[in-house]
């Protein structure tokens, strides 16, 4: 379950230009995930960033939620 998410645009980018979506797991503690983005163009120019901030769920939890029913 996402807790916040976070997103920084730094750059446009040009239609047809090909882009480069990057996501790595930056810290896990417990439940908690910390999750990093970064969308680059292929000489490495950041365009956009991001980071999410989540908790994994328990299969008691999901099933109350009633999720993937």
């Amino acid at each position: 379950m996402m807790r916040g998410m976070e997103a920084k645009l730094r750059s446009p980018a040009s239609v047809g230009k090909n882009l480069l979506a990057d996501s790595w797991l930056e810290e896990r503690s417990g439940r908690e995930l910390s999750v990093h983005s970064e969308l680059t163009d292929e000489d490495g120019k950041v365009f956009a960033q991001g980071s999410a901030y989540l908790v994994v769920l328990s299969q008691e939890q999901i099933d109350r939620m009633g999720v993937g029913a």
